[in-house]
């Protein structure tokens, strides 16, 4: 009889053993299932505010054209775009990682490290214009080293916004597989291309500006 009620004991413990078991793995389970719902909704956010940046980065870009067309007739356009915001990415990112491939991530990252050199460069624009006289002198009596300067920074800028939007467009066409591989790669040698691309626009951005007076900048607006 003692036998018997030990076994029954024993029984009770494996039923309660095998309740905790299963409520523990449940537990996993939908934590695990959260997690990748989670995940999933934080991968399309993220793809979202690159069409987001796309257009931002379009405006900047629109309004640094402006600075060096007023650099082209010796003069310094005194205000910058403010700067962009990839919000989802600074906080977001690290919970879609494990869903990320690794060209995926890779992209990312890059992409992203040049919105913050963009964003960088607009403070260098900044810190710049914090130091110089606005007063309206006529362009011969600007100070030449300092209008040098400003159209320096300003071609850095113009190539740092499009070398970000080279990226975000090469993530966006390429969302499966945004592989930028490494230097002899395909996608390397279409960026070195654009990247020649973009500085001979500066150049005729310049030129062509040469031929502008300050009222034409009064009629269109960026």
């Amino acid at each position: 009889m003692v036998m018997l009620v030990d076994q029954q004991d024993y029984v009770k413990v494996l039923i309660a053993l095998a309740s905790i078991a299963l409520g523990w793995l449940l537990a996993q389970g939908t934590e695990l299932v959260k997690s990748k719902f989670k995940a999933r909704r934080i991968k399309k956010a993220l793809l979202t505010e690159l069409t987001d940046l796309r257009v931002h980065l379009e405006r900047t870009r629109l309004s640094c054209m402006r600075g060096l067309q007023v650099f082209a007739i010796m003069g310094i356009q005194p205000a910058v775009t403010v700067k962009l915001s990839h919000r989802v990415f600074e906080s977001q990112y690290v919970n879609a990682f494990v869903e990320l491939t690794h060209a995926q991530r890779n992209s990312y990252e890059l992409t992203h490290s040049m919105i913050d050199s963009v964003n960088s460069s607009i403070d260098g624009l900044i810190d710049f214009l914090e130091g110089v006289d606005m007063a309206d002198l006529p362009p011969a009596k600007r100070d030449k080293a300092q209008l040098e300067k400003w159209g320096r920074l300003l071609k850095a800028h113009y190539l740092t916004i499009r070398s970000a939007q080279w990226h975000v467009e090469f993530h966006l066409a390429n969302r499966r597989n945004p592989d930028l591989g490494l230097i002899d790669s395909p996608a390397h040698k279409l960026f070195v291309e654009s990247d020649e691309q973009f500085r001979e626009e500066i150049v005729r951005i310049i030129e062509k500006a040469k031929n502008f007076n300050i009222s034409d900048f009064e009629k269109i607006r960026v």
